[in-house]
């Protein structure tokens, strides 16, 4: 197989990969949401969405994820 030819198998991994990344980035914003929404965090025993964030998706206050946008406090 030559350079060129496994260059491109590898391109066309990486580009599925990522269409399959952004596919889950897309549900687990709408989820997010749905928890935000309708306060599902409390049912699981968090006061506040920013509790929930932190402690059950380790989400970072230093680092935020891009596609969450958490309320101000």
């Amino acid at each position: 197989m030559s350079e060129q030819s496994n260059a491109k198998i590898v391109h066309e991994q990486l580009l599925a990969a990522l269409a399959t990344l952004r596919k889950a980035e897309g549900q687990a914003v709408t989820l997010f949401a749905k928890v935000l929404k309708r306060k599902l965090y409390c049912g699981l025993g968090y006061a506040s969405i920013h509790l929930y964030a932190e402690e059950a998706l380790g989400f970072s206050r230093s680092k935020p994820m891009s596609s969450f946008a958490l309320p101000k406090r």
